[in-house]
């Protein structure tokens, strides 16, 4: 419908600026071949099947949440990449969070698990498998043995999340398994402010 009114104003242009009279039969063909390459070429997103050796994907009906952070020490600050994706690969939410200060390593993917888990029951997309990492921060969780780690508030909080989502465990991806998420960290980075996407 947009595309027809789109190309209808095109040619109203055409014939008030350039006395061009407008060919109703080209003009339904040319509509009919831009959605056809539209959507031929729209939707074409990588398998699961091809990104095997990388990210699997969870069970049908469910959510995977790959969380990350990246900082900046230099200018102290810190980027989070949140991006959660359903069972056949589509992301269908994502946030970069700015955070303007300049936080270690362990804290930093601490706190993108604990507001990826935030965002991901703020978004409603449950249930949720969450993936990181950062093996420090994920050993920790799985394990509880946070009691005397400079972030163990920080990781005390995520297993009282987890016991609510019904979440067992957080799963260790490979280094750079999901760039996607990385990217939205270096975004926060780059922009210096806090932006959600979701599909719905």
């Amino acid at each position: 419908m947009c595309v027809s009114v789109w190309r209808i104003w095109y040619l109203r242009n055409s014939f008030l600026f350039d006395s061009k009279v407008p060919d109703i039969k080209s003009t339904l063909g040319w509509c009919e071949l831009f959605l056809s390459n539209y959507n031929s070429h729209g939707r074409i997103t990588a398998s699961p099947e091809h990104l095997a050796d990388f990210w699997t994907p969870p069970n049908r009906g469910s959510f995977k949440l790959n969380c990350t952070s990246i900082t900046n020490f230099r200018n102290r600050k810190t980027g989070i990449g949140l991006v959660i994706i359903d069972h056949i690969g589509f992301i269908v939410s994502s946030c970069s969070l700015f955070l303007d200060e300049g936080l270690d390593h362990i804290t930093a993917n601490s706190v993108a698990i604990l507001r990826g888990l935030i965002f991901g029951k703020n978004c409603c997309l449950l249930p949720l498998y969450v993936e990181s990492d950062a093996t420090t921060v994920v050993s920790m969780i799985n394990s509880e043995n946070h009691l005397h780690s400079k972030c163990g508030n920080i990781v005390k909080d995520i297993i009282g999340l987890m016991k609510d989502l019904n979440i067992p465990t957080i799963n260790l991806g490979s280094k750079g398994s999901y760039k996607p998420v990385s990217d939205q960290a270096k975004q926060a980075l780059l922009r210096r402010k806090t932006f959600t996407w979701t599909s719905a």
